[in-house]
C-alpha cells in the first residue's frame, strides 16, 4: 500500500522473496535488466542537501484526552489492559469517544509484585481481518485499487494479538517459513503461479505492517500510569519497542535486555529526523515564496507540516533558481497555476487598441481554503486569531516529517492521483521482476548489484526510496487524522478524503468502519476472558511452555522451535499440568527480573555504590541468593554468579564486597542442595577483601 513520493527503491532488494532460478534465457533477462534500470535513471532526481537547524519544538497540546480500563481475566491471575480514546474516521466527526484501541494481556500471576508479572498479548482491536474476495483480489497482479468497505461480518470469536510479546520468535521463523516455500516450491513454477503468489505475499507484508504502525500511533498518545495499575513507561516503553522491531524480519530475536537501549535510540533518531526536516521544509518554503505551518495531530508533537499558497499574491525571485526546489518539495510551480493567479487574456477587436483589450481573469480554484490573518511581521497567525492583514490560503501539500533525510509528500491538493500513481509505477516494476521475469538475486546479482548502489546514491541525495518508511509515514498519518480535532473539520474531511483515494492495497479496511469493529472486537475479548475455555485456557498453555523454556540458551530454543514447525505444531515443549506450577514461574520470573537489574548495575559503567540505592542493591542480592538455589536452571545460576562477580569488581566499598562474597557462598551452598552432592565443580573464584579473615582464600562449591 501506499504512496510515492518520489520513485522508490525495488522492494524485493530489502525484504521480499525472490527467486533461486531465472525462468527466462540469459540473454533476454539481461536485456530486460538493462532496460528497466535504464528507465529507473531517467527519473533521477537531484536534491540537493541541506545542513538542519535547531528544531523549534510547537506548544504542548493539552492532557491526554485517553485513559486506561482493567478487565480481569477469570481464574487466570491476569487482566487486559485497554487503551480507550477517541477515534473518528471519515464521515464521524466528533462522534466517536470512548472507542477501545489496543489491549495489553499482562500475568499478574494474582499477586501485587510487578517483579514477576509479564506482558503477553497485544490486541489492535480496529483491526479487520480481510474476507476471502479482500484475499483474493490481493492476489492479483497488478491490482492496486481498494474495492467496498472489507469485511462485513461480525467477530465470530475473540480477536487474534496482533503480538504475542512472550514468544516473538515464532513471528521470525513464520516469516522465514513463508520465503522459502516461495523461494523452492513457488518461484520455479509457471509465471502466473509465481506472480499471484509474490502478489499476495507482497499485500499481506503491507497489510501486516500497516496496522503494526497502527498500534504504535496509538500507543505513543497513551498516558504511563506511575501507581502500577496501568501500564507503566516502562513496559509502554517494552510493548513499543517490540512492536517497532516486529517490523524487521529477524527483529524477534532480539533479548529483553537490549529493549530499553532500541527504545531510546530510535525515539532520539525519530526526534533528529523531525528536526532536519522541519528546518529543510521551512526554509525551502521561504525561498519559494510560500507559507509554512506545522500540523500538531492529536496529542502527539509536530510531525506534519502543510504548506499554504497566498490566493492573488505575487512573488519574484530575481537570479534565484527555484528549480531544485520545487523537485524537493516534488509540487509543480504554484505562481504559474492558472487556477490560483489572476491571469491577463488579449482580445482583439478591431478598433480597440491592445491596452483596452487587456481582460484580467480571476483564479478558478474551487478547492478547499481558509480566511487567515497575518501579524505586523507578516507572520501567519494560528486558526482564531485576528491580526492586521486577512488573507485567503489556498493548501498546497502536506508533508510528514518523520521520513528519513527529507520530508515526504502525503497529500497535493492540486492533483489528488499524483502520488499514487508513481506508487503504483514502482508496484508495477516490481511485480514485473519479481513474478514475471522472475529475477534472482543469484543469477542476475549483476541487475541487483547495480540497482542497489543506483538506490544508494539517490537516498544520499535525499530521494524518498524506501517503500516500508513511506508506509509508515502513510499509515500514521492516517491515525493521527483519525485522532485529530483541532484541525478545521472541513480541512481534516479534505484530507481523510485524499487519504481514502491514496489505499492500493486490496486486503485494507475503509477507516470509516473500524470504529465499530473495535467496540465489536472488544466485546468478543471481555468474554474470552471469563470463558475459562477461551483466553485463561491460552494463558495456561503457555505459561508452562514458560517454564520449560525457562533458563534454556539461544540453540536449544531455537531446536525446540525447529521441532514445532517441522511437526507443524504438533510438538510444543511444555511441562505437565502441576499445582506447583504458578509457584515455580513466581520464582524463576523474580530470578530472572534481579539478574537483569543487577546486571543493568554491573555494566552501567560507573560505580553502583555511588549512582544507586545500596540498600536496594543488599536487598536484591540477598533476594537472589533465596531464589538461585532453588532454581531448575543450572544456566540461570551461572549468570547469577557472573552478575555478582561482575558487581563484586566494580564495587570499591569493602563492606559491599565482602557482601558479595556472602551471597556467592550462599548460592553455592542452595546449587549443592539442589544437586544433592558436594562433588561439583567450582562455579567461580571469589574475590574477598582483604578485611575479611583468612578463610576467604576459598572455593565456591
Amino acid at each position: 500500500m501506499f504512496l510515492g513520493h518520489e520513485i522508490a527503491g525495488y522492494r524485493c532488494v530489502n525484504r521480499r522473496p525472490v527467486k533461486m532460478g531465472v525462468m527466462i534465457p540469459g540473454s533476454v533477462s539481461s536485456v530486460m535488466a538493462g532496460f528497466l534500470l535504464a528507465a529507473s535513471l531517467a527519473f533521477s532526481a537531484d536534491f540537493p542537501m541541506r545542513t538542519a537547524a535547531p528544531w523549534r519544538e510547537a506548544a504542548p497540546h493539552p492532557a491526554s484526552t485517553y485513559h486506561w480500563t482493567i478487565t480481569p481475566v477469570k481464574g487466570a491471575g491476569a487482566e487486559l489492559l485497554t487503551l480507550v480514546g477517541r477515534f473518528d474516521g471519515p464521515g464521524q466527526l466528533a462522534t466517536e469517544d470512548n472507542v477501545p484501541l489496543v489491549a495489553v494481556l499482562r500475568d499478574t500471576l494474582s499477586d501485587a509484585n510487578p517483579d514477576n508479572d509479564r506482558l503477553r498479548y497485544v490486541y489492535l482491536l480496529t483491526l479487520t481481518r480481510p474476507n476471502i474476495g479482500q484475499q483474493v483480489l490481493s492476489a492479483i497482479p497488478f491490482f492496486y485499487w481498494r474495492i467496498g468497505r472489507g469485511n462485513q461480518s461480525g467477530a465470530k470469536g475473540p480477536p487474534t494479538p496482533l503480538l504475542d510479546m512472550s514468544d516473538t520468535r515464532r513471528r521470525v521463523w513464520k516469516r522465514l517459513g513463508f520465503n522459502v516455500l516461495q523461494w523452492t516450491a513457488l518461484d520455479p513454477m509457471m509465471m502466473p503461479v509465481r506472480a499471484s503468489s509474490h502478489a499476495y505475499r507482497t499485500n499481506l507484508i503491507d497489510h501486516e505492517r500497516l496496522h503494526i504502525e497502527e498500534a504504535l500511533s496509538f500507543l505513543r498518545q497513551a498516558p504511563a500510569d506511575s501507581t502500577g495499575k496501568a501500564l507503566t513507561r516502562a513496559e509502554l516503553d517494552s510493548v513499543i519497542a517490540r512492536l517497532t522491531l516486529a517490523k524487521n524480519l529477524l527483529g524477534g530475536l532480539m533479548s529483553a535486555t537490549d529493549l530499553e537501549r532500541v527504545a531510546r535510540a530510535r525515539e532520539a533518531k525519530r526526534a533528529e529526523t523531525i528536526a532536519r526536516n522541519w528546518e529543510l521544509l521551512r526554509t525551502s518554503a521561504e525561498r519559494a515564496g510560500l507559507i509554512f505551518e506545522p500540523l500538531q495531530l492529536g496529542d502527539g508533537a509536530s510531525q506534519y507540516a502543510v504548506l499554504w499558497f497566498r490566493a492573488n499574491g505575487s512573488f519574484s525571485a530575481p537570479g534565484i533558481s527555484l528549480k531544485t526546489t520545487w523537485k524537493l518539495l516534488h509540487i509543480s510551480n504554484p505562481w504559474s497555476d492558472t487556477r490560483l493567479n489572476p491571469t491577463t487574456r488579449y482580445v482583439s477587436n478591431p478598433g480597440v487598441t491592445a491596452a483596452a483589450g487587456r481582460q484580467r481573469i480571476l483564479p478558478e480554484w474551487k478547492g478547499y481554503r481558509q480566511e487567515r490573518y497575518l501579524d505586523a511581521n507578516g507572520r501567519l497567525l494560528t486558526r482564531g486569531q485576528s491580526g492586521p492583514t486577512k488573507v485567503t490560503l489556498v493548501p498546497l501539500a502536506v508533508y510528514s516529517l518523520t521520513y528519513p533525510r527529507m520530508p515526504l509528500l502525503l497529500v497535493d491538493f492540486r492533483s489528488s492521483m499524483h502520488t499514487k500513481w508513481r506508487e503504483i509505477f514502482q508496484r508495477t516494476r516490481d511485480d514485473v521482476i519479481t513474478g514475471v521475469l522472475g529475477l534472482s538475486h543469484f543469477t542476475n546479482w549483476y541487475y541487483y548489484a547495480g540497482n542497489a548502489l543506483y538506490q544508494f546514491v539517490r537516498s544520499r541525495r535525499g530521494t524518498a526510496v524506501d517503500q516500508d518508511n513511506r508506509l509508515d509515514c502513510y499509515s500514521e498519518f492516517r491515525v493521527a487524522l483519525a485522532l485529530d480535532r483541532s484541525l478545521d473539520p472541513d480541512f481534516r474531511q479534505e484530507l481523510q478524503s485524499s487519504m481514502q483515494r491514496l489505499a492500493m492495497n486490496p486486503l485494507e479496511t475503509s477507516p470509516g468502519r473500524e470504529a465499530d469493529r473495535a467496540r465489536a472486537n472488544y466485546i468478543a475479548l471481555k468474554k474470552a476472558a471469563t470463558n475459562p475455555a477461551k483466553l485463561p485456557e491460552r494463558l495456561e498453555k503457555d505459561r508452562r511452555k514458560e517454564l520449560a523454556g525457562f533458563g534454556e540458551s539461544l540453540r536449544g530454543k531455537l531446536a525446540q522451535d525447529m521441532l514445532h514447525y517441522m511437526t507443524l505444531g504438533g510438538f510444543t515443549a511444555r511441562v505437565p499440568r502441576d499445582e506447583d506450577n504458578e509457584a515455580r514461574l513466581d520464582r524463576d520470573r523474580r530470578t530472572e527480573s534481579l539478574i537483569r537489574y543487577l546486571r543493568e548495575l554491573a555494566y552501567s559503567g560507573v560505580n553502583p555504590a555511588v549512582s544507586f540505592d545500596v540498600v536496594q542493591i543488599r536487598s536484591s542480592m540477598d533476594e537472589l541468593a533465596s531464589l538461585i538455589g532453588a532454581a531448575s536452571s543450572k544456566r540461570m545460576r551461572n549468570q547469577a554468579v557472573a552478575v555478582i562477580e561482575k558487581l563484586q569488581s566494580e564495587f570499591q566499598n569493602k563492606a559491599l564486597r565482602a557482601d558479595c562474597a556472602r551471597v556467592l557462598l550462599a548460592m553455592s551452598a542452595g546449587a549443592a542442595d539442589v544437586a544433592g552432592t558436594n562433588d561439583r565443580k567450582p562455579m567461580a573464584s571469589v574475590l574477598i577483601p582483604s578485611t575479611v579473615p583468612s578463610k576467604a582464600a576459598l572455593q565456591v562449591q
